[in-house]
This record gives C-alpha cells, structure tokens and sequence, in this order.
C-alpha cells in the first residue's frame, strides 16, 4: 500500500464519521418534523419550530461546509478528491479490486470535486458569509432544505464509491439507531409547576448566569488572534482587543464563536443540575 493510498484510507474513516454523524441529525430533524405533523394539536405557529428549523439548518450547514474546506491541515471530502484528482497514478486499479468495483470501474475525482463544489456553492457562501462570519457582502439567496438533503446524500455516495475503491470494501452509511424518541412521551412540563411567570431562578443559578456572564464578556475582551503571512493562516494566542492595533491580526471569530458555544453549553448543563426548589 502507497503512502497516499495509506492516507486516504484513514481520511475515508475519518469523514465517514462526520457524514455519518449528518445523516443521524438528518434522521432526527426528520423523525421531529414526523412527531409533530401526526399530532394535530401541535399544528399551531410557535416560535419553537423556527428555533428548530434554523437549529437544524446551521448544523448541517457547518458540517457540509467542513467537508468542502480544501487545506493541508484539514480532513475532508472535497480535500480528499482533490489529492486523487493530482495523483491518479495512486489510485489502486479497477483488475486490483473485487467484484463490487465494476460499478466505479471508471472514477473521476476531479470531476466528482467538481459535482460536490457547484451543488453546495449557495451553502457555502450561507456559512462563510452569514454562520461563521458577518459578512457585507449581500447573499443572492439562502439555501434551501433540498440543497442541504441532495447535497448529504452525494457526499455519502460518493464516500461509498472512494471506500470502495481504495479500501475495497462495500460501505452503507446509515444513521445511528438508539431510541432518544422516548424522551417525547414524558410531560416536559408537570402539572403541579408554577406557570413560567411565576418561576424564578435560586441563589446558585443566579450565580451561575452572572459567573457566566463574566466569563463571556472576558473572552470577548481577550480575544484568540490569528495573522495570515504568504497564505498561511498562523494562530497568534490571546491578547486584550484594544491592544491590537496592527492591521495584520484578526479575531479568530469561528473559534471565539465555538468557545463561546462551548461556554454557555455547559453552563444551560450546570443551570439544569443547580435546579431545584426555589430558596
């Protein structure tokens, strides 16, 4: 086995995680949207179902977005098919594979590059321009939710195609099985609960919104830096957002963004454990 050859099988598990892992929110947004249409009394215009469309969108959206990113340091599918397409000399020959290769007798990663870059084009100005960053420049449209679903279901076929052929094994992608719709058929709000008005948070969970709070503005202040030198993007550490005059240093948003995430994800987690009956 090729060095190159070595490196895609293990970029081909790898993204075979990440789809998979799509194809699982996939199922889920699905099975949601299925719940609440077989449920008449939830056919009512509420907040919530837009919370969870847009949810729903901006993950998948990312995750697409993370299979297009083309770099050195990065694992992805269209990373992938650009390193066969210049090394096609590489690729293991159609006699060299079973039986299942006839179907892919005759790839083309350039080509297939190609197909994925054009279908995901409007998602990948959605995550750039609006997701990941405030951007000036006007979108022409936002994507809609058939891009997205034909968009997964070509980077699954064509990850099965590329696994078959350098690993030679026929893989089928599917999402994960485990029963996290139960969780539906238990009341989410008891009977016997103060309404929503009446509710207020006890002394530890306040503190804990303060303390978060806290935490969120000092990494607004102290922000992570990062300087781009002959097309080579370089982290450049912390340091406090006033001190940095240069014009060459940038906030790092997309990390600042996950920290952030990650930040007030476990505090919601540490504000559900802190609950209990009000002081």
């Amino acid at each position: 086995m090729s060095n190159k050859v070595e490196k895609w099988s293990k970029w081909l598990d790898v993204i075979g995680v990440q789809i998979r892992n799509m194809l699982t929110k996939q199922d889920t947004h699905h099975t949601v949207l299925k719940i609440i249409a077989e449920n008449k009394a939830l056919h009512q215009n509420n907040p919530f179902y837009d919370h969870l469309l847009h949810t729903y969108m901006a993950y998948i959206s990312v995750s697409l977005r993370r299979q297009l990113k083309r770099k050195d340091n990065s694992i992805s599918l269209c990373g992938l098919l650009f390193d066969m397409s210049e090394n096609k000399n590489d690729i293991p020959k159609y006699e060299k594979n079973n039986i299942f290769t006839h179907e892919y007798a005759f790839i083309d990663p350039g080509e297939d590059l190609e197909k994925i870059k054009k279908l995901s084009e409007t998602i990948e100005e959605f995550v750039d321009r609006r997701i990941a960053h405030t951007d000036k420049r006007p979108l022409d449209r936002l994507p809609n939710p058939n891009e997205i679903e034909e968009c997964i279901s070509m980077m699954k076929d064509i990850h099965k195609k590329y696994y078959l052929v350098i690993k030679n094994f026929n893989i089928e992608l599917m999402p994960a099985m485990y029963e996290w719709d139960q969780i539906f058929k238990i009341p989410w709000i008891q009977e016997n609960e103060p309404n929503r008005a009446g509710r207020s948070m006890n002394e530890k969970q306040k503190k804990l919104v303060i303390g978060t709070g806290v935490i969120l503005i000092l990494m607004a202040l102290f922000p992570p830096f990062i300087v781009t030198i002959n097309g080579m993007t370089l982290n450049v550490g912390y340091s406090f957002i006033l001190f940095q005059s240069q014009q060459v240093y940038q906030v790092h948003t997309s990390l600042l963004f996950i920290q952030w995430l990650f930040v007030i994800s476990v505090s919601v987690i540490g504000w559900l454990l802190l609950k209990s009956k009000l002081d």
